[in-house]
């Protein structure tokens, strides 16, 4: 901070952003500039006291960024990359229209050189890939498939506007669909001339604008081949499970019980199930993945044979784009008496859902990754399960009459509807499944699995690009396909991407066990490096989109190429993690003790460490403590940063002995050594790491201390 401080004040304009972490009730929040200007950089400057303890600036909500909010304002990203997005190119789909017909492209100007390199790239890509579908015997699928999205794009009026129609490539649709004209218009409609609130209105407007919601709860309930009133209008899939878990779980789920649901987990059916379960001593068991991104049928064997009363499984992974063989899932959990939830966001506007054919007990899915609005999803509930649970909010419009001392609860599903609903949004829903179902489900999967097959061999054709999860089989043909790019870091590539007109994710997904499981975590709990891109298709996507997205990859990758030195920041990070390495190879000898701050979601970070010192060092928050330093004793403090840790250390140890400080950052150095000369600590000295060799002679030293994050390699 001080050193961050420092920069602010010498240079006020500067748009730098503290990268210094705290957490508070496990959350991490990022101090802000605001705060940062009113930090006394002289204050911080100095050692701490012999109790370890210095008032640090209180912080208030307005001054900090809370969670994954503050990936894109610490990613400072690469400069040379940057300025080309920036340069006044084409957007991409600009580029790979026009490279695909030399008449226009012979028509433009290109008014900055790097069109001329752009259009070269564009030109190969699209000739390469002409080559392929054709040897491989799919242009003719891929022309109807084209067409198909062409046909599709004319309802939607966001792709069709003035500013996105020829330059942007929406290739997020796993996180929201657009919406077509219809459902936009069936809210409008009911808005205008429909608004009135539903049940109990005697006038006409009233009773209008309850014909058309129970009209919309039908809609949805012949969809997904439910009985009437089993569908409960929620806010999105997110509520409906955490109203399962509130609902239900709270008066099933007891001590010493396990719930059952994998790795494959959006956060929203995981942490439900974790935070009941800490609430009354219940167990999570996590299924693992086998290596192509479908769950491990012999893991989830394993897990049920803990005899759960819950498994909670998703459709399909919101990461890995892989459908899971839910009825065989399903028939397995309920041979041995579990209840079945099933998370149907990202499966059901791919692959559809009939709950009449699945014994399932609860499905829940959102409204607006199936075309329809935000604010609106829906909870199908079973007669059984039903029959177990009790609403967790009351009020007006669940109840069918209430006495003094006592109530009577609405029938079924209408029960937990306390309150006025999202009307509209409901009929916008209705709509949206209305729409679906006119595109017909035959012509969706044959539109998603050719244009997955097309995206897939243009991703395996790009240097540096690795996909996650098995795209060959028609289970992994949905339209959604995550993937990393060597040497960079996920938010770097959308950041690129995004300022040439496409539009995909990148992080964690919210799903960081599932990374941290593939070896996609990044060097703090929340990190730039952490998690994959994701490109999502809908029935709108286009081959000209695709192109796009293909096209800015190897643009990126070439300039890459073109500039090596453009990979140092990432080669630094690279070296950090094989450096800690390396000093933990060759500190077997030592007592060697790990503050909490490498805890992370399993132990494969600390790999390397022994394991007698890792379990000593659990729950081990100042390894300067833990360690009980003695005098003449030789420390090494890696990751020394400012050198608070080290400083202290050097006068337990005393003049008979030494302390090393290591770290990988220059300003760090400049810092730690400053601060020691001000606290006349003349036994430490402070190390620039080496990334080669660790700058010690061999088994000089007694204790490693270390209280950063480690990351290592999954190898």
């Amino acid at each position: 901070m001080a050193q961050l401080s420092r920069r602010l004040q010498e240079k006020p304009s500067s748009h730098l952003v503290a990268s210094w972490i705290e957490w508070y009730r496990r959350t991490p929040i990022l101090v802000s500039r605001s705060i940062m200007d009113a930090v006394d950089a002289g204050e911080l400057s100095k050692p701490l006291d012999r109790s370890g303890f210095r008032a640090m600036p209180r912080l208030r909500v307005e001054d900090v960024v809370f969670g994954e909010e503050l990936l894109s304002a610490n990613d400072a990203g690469i400069p040379s990359i940057e300025a080309f997005g920036k340069s006044g190119v084409l957007s991409a789909r600009e580029l790979a229209c026009l490279s695909a017909d030399p008449r226009k492209k012979d028509d433009f100007e290109p008014a900055n050189p790097e069109c001329g390199f752009a259009f070269d790239v564009a030109r190969d890509m699209l000739s390469e890939a002409k080559e392929r579908c054709d040897s491989r015997g799919y242009s003719s699928e891929l022309a109807w498939a084209d067409e198909f999205a062409q046909n599709v794009r004319r309802d939607f009026p966001l792709l069709n506007d003035r500013k996105h129609r020829r330059s942007l490539a929406y290739l997020d649709s796993a996180a929201t669909a657009q919406r077509p004209a219809s459902v936009l218009q069936a809210m409008e409609d009911f808005d205008k001339h429909e608004n009135a609130n539903v049940y109990r209105g005697a006038y006409e407007l009233s009773m209008q604008a309850t014909a058309s919601f129970n009209d919309a709860r039908q809609a949805v309930e012949e969809y997904l081949g439910a009985s009437r009133r089993e569908v409960v209008f929620t806010r999105n899939t997110t509520e409906s499970i955490n109203l399962v878990a509130l609902s239900w779980g709270s008066h099933n789920i007891e001590r010493g019980d396990v719930i059952v649901t994998t790795l494959a987990e959006h956060h929203s059916n995981y942490l439900p199930w974790l935070l009941l379960s800490q609430r009354v001593g219940a167990h999570v068991e996590l299924v693992r993945l086998s290596s192509d991104g479908s769950i491990d049928e012999a893991d989830y064997e394993r897990a049920l044979a803990l005899k759960p009363k819950l498994v909670a499984l998703s459709q399909m992974s919101n990461v890995i784009g892989v459908e899971n063989p839910l009825d065989r899932l399903v028939k397995r959990a309920k041979s041995v008496g579990a209840r079945v939830l099933i998370d149907a966001a990202q499966g059901l506007p791919h692959c559809g859902m009939r709950v009449d054919e699945l014994d399932a007990d609860w499905v829940a899915f959102s409204g607006h990754k199936i075309y329809g609005p935000m604010g609106i999803g829906c909870l199908w509930i079973s007669a059984d399960a039903f029959n177990e649970m009790d609403p967790v909010m009351s009020g007006g419009g669940s109840i069918s009459h209430v006495g003094e001392g006592s109530y009577y609860l609405r029938p079924l599903a209408i029960q937990y509807e306390a309150g006025t609903p999202a009307i509209s949004q409901a009929i916008g829903l209705a709509e949206a499944i209305r729409y679906v179902k006119g595109l017909g489900p035959n012509n969706i999967c044959r539109h998603e699995r050719v244009m997955t097959r097309y995206l897939m061999d243009g991703l395996r054709s790009i240097e540096g690009v690795t996909v996650w999860g098995d795209h060959t089989a028609q289970e992994g043909l949905h339209g959604l396909v995550s993937f990393t790019v060597e040497g960079v870091k996920p938010i770097t590539v959308s950041k690129f991407l995004a300022s040439l007109g496409v539009a995909i994710r990148a992080g964690g997904h919210c799903a960081l066990p599932l990374h941290a499981s593939m070896g996609l975590t990044g060097t703090c709990r929340i990190s730039m490096a952490t998690g994959t891109c994701r490109i999502s298709m809908a029935t709108y996507t286009t081959k000209e989109e695709l192109d796009a997205a293909l096209l800015a990859l190897r643009l990126l990758v070439r300039l890459l190429s073109r500039s090596p030195a453009l990979k140092e920041p990432f080669a630094r990070e690279d070296s950090i993690r094989r450096h800690y390495a390396q000093v933990a190879a060759q500190a077997s000898q030592c007592d060697i003790h790990v503050g909490e701050a490498v805890q992370l979601y399993d132990d494969r970070i600390v790999a390397g460490l022994p394991d007698a010192a890792i379990a000593a060092s659990r729950g081990c928050g100042d390894p300067v403590a833990k360690a009980e330093l003695k005098a003449g004793e030789h420390v090494l403090d890696l990751g020394s940063g400012g050198g608070i840790d080290a400083i202290i250390a050097s006068r337990l140890v005393g003049a008979s002995g030494h302390v090393y400080g290591l770290d990988m950052t220059p300003e760090m150095i400049e810092l730690a050594n400053k601060n020691a000369s001000e606290a006349n600590a003349e036994n430490v000295e402070f190390i620039e790491g080496n990334i080669e060799s660790i700058p010690l002679p061999d088994n000089s030293v007694d204790v490693v201390l270390s209280n950063c994050v480690l990351n290592f390699s999954s190898n």
